[in-house]
Protein backbone atom coordinates (compact mmCIF):
# COMPACT_ATOMS: atom_id res chain seq x y z
CA UNK A 1 0.00 0.00 0.00
CA UNK A 2 3.00 2.66 0.74
CA UNK A 3 5.06 1.52 -2.35
CA UNK A 4 1.90 2.28 -4.37
CA UNK A 5 1.46 5.51 -2.97
CA UNK A 6 4.44 6.52 -3.13
CA UNK A 7 4.49 6.00 -7.06
CA UNK A 8 1.68 8.25 -7.28
CA UNK A 9 3.28 11.02 -4.81
CA UNK A 10 5.30 13.96 -5.37
CA UNK A 11 8.58 13.17 -3.90
CA UNK A 12 10.90 15.90 -2.25
CA UNK A 13 14.46 14.02 -1.16
CA UNK A 14 16.69 15.16 1.27
CA UNK A 15 20.86 14.26 0.27
CA UNK A 16 23.58 14.70 2.08
CA UNK A 17 27.10 13.56 0.58
CA UNK A 18 25.39 12.91 -2.47
CA UNK A 19 23.51 10.07 -0.81
CA UNK A 20 19.69 10.15 -0.47
CA UNK A 21 18.97 9.86 3.33
CA UNK A 22 15.24 11.05 3.82
CA UNK A 23 12.58 12.03 1.43
CA UNK A 24 8.86 12.41 1.69
CA UNK A 25 5.70 11.37 -0.43
CA UNK A 26 3.26 14.15 -0.98
CA UNK A 27 -0.70 13.20 -2.79
CA UNK A 28 -1.73 17.02 -3.28
CA UNK A 29 -2.26 17.49 0.47
CA UNK A 30 -1.78 13.97 1.93
CA UNK A 31 1.65 12.84 3.61
CA UNK A 32 2.19 9.21 1.81
CA UNK A 33 5.22 8.55 3.82
CA UNK A 34 8.18 10.17 5.14
CA UNK A 35 10.84 8.25 5.59
CA UNK A 36 14.58 8.86 7.29
CA UNK A 37 17.50 5.90 7.28
CA UNK A 38 17.75 5.09 10.30
CA UNK A 39 21.56 5.92 10.78
CA UNK A 40 20.49 9.58 10.32
CA UNK A 41 17.07 9.77 12.73
CA UNK A 42 17.11 12.58 14.83
CA UNK A 43 19.36 14.59 12.81
CA UNK A 44 16.17 17.54 12.44
CA UNK A 45 16.25 15.53 8.51
CA UNK A 46 12.30 14.93 8.93
CA UNK A 47 11.90 18.25 10.06
CA UNK A 48 13.78 20.22 7.23
CA UNK A 49 11.64 17.98 4.67
CA UNK A 50 8.38 19.12 6.63
CA UNK A 51 9.60 22.69 6.56
CA UNK A 52 9.48 22.25 2.62
CA UNK A 53 6.31 20.76 2.58
CA UNK A 54 5.08 23.65 4.45
CA UNK A 55 7.00 26.28 2.04
CA UNK A 56 4.36 24.85 -0.84
CA UNK A 57 0.94 23.92 1.17
CA UNK A 58 -1.24 25.68 3.60
CA UNK A 59 -3.01 22.34 4.70
CA UNK A 60 -1.36 18.69 5.36
CA UNK A 61 -2.93 15.12 6.51
CA UNK A 62 -1.76 11.81 7.21
CA UNK A 63 -2.48 8.61 8.80
CA UNK A 64 -0.15 7.11 11.53
CA UNK A 65 -0.59 4.22 13.65
CA UNK A 66 -1.12 5.08 17.42
CA UNK A 67 1.70 2.42 18.33
CA UNK A 68 4.07 4.61 16.43
CA UNK A 69 4.95 6.66 19.42
CA UNK A 70 7.85 8.53 18.04
CA UNK A 71 5.80 9.53 14.76
CA UNK A 72 3.25 10.66 16.45
CA UNK A 73 5.31 12.83 18.99
CA UNK A 74 7.39 14.31 15.98
CA UNK A 75 4.09 15.39 13.91
CA UNK A 76 2.69 16.68 17.10
CA UNK A 77 5.94 18.69 17.71
CA UNK A 78 5.04 19.74 14.15
CA UNK A 79 1.90 21.23 14.90
CA UNK A 80 -0.33 18.35 13.71
CA UNK A 81 -3.30 17.67 15.83
CA UNK A 82 -5.51 14.61 15.86
CA UNK A 83 -8.64 14.41 13.68
CA UNK A 84 -9.79 10.86 14.20
CA UNK A 85 -8.62 7.70 15.67
CA UNK A 86 -9.88 4.73 13.68
CA UNK A 87 -9.30 0.75 13.31
CA UNK A 88 -7.44 0.29 10.02
CA UNK A 89 -9.53 -2.74 8.41
CA UNK A 90 -6.60 -3.35 6.86
CA UNK A 91 -4.31 -4.21 9.45
CA UNK A 92 -6.56 -4.29 12.88
CA UNK A 93 -4.70 -1.62 14.44
CA UNK A 94 -5.51 1.96 15.59
CA UNK A 95 -4.99 5.15 13.40
CA UNK A 96 -4.71 8.35 14.38
CA UNK A 97 -5.69 10.81 11.18
CA UNK A 98 -3.76 13.99 12.11
CA UNK A 99 -3.79 17.63 10.22
CA UNK A 100 -1.44 20.62 9.88
CA UNK A 101 -2.85 23.94 8.92
CA UNK A 102 -0.52 27.28 8.39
Amino acid sequence: MVSQAIQEAEVYVYEENGAVVGFVGLQDTYIAGIFVSEAMQNRGIGKKLMDELKKHKTILHLHVYEKNEKALRFYQREHFTILTKENDAETNVQVYHLMWKA
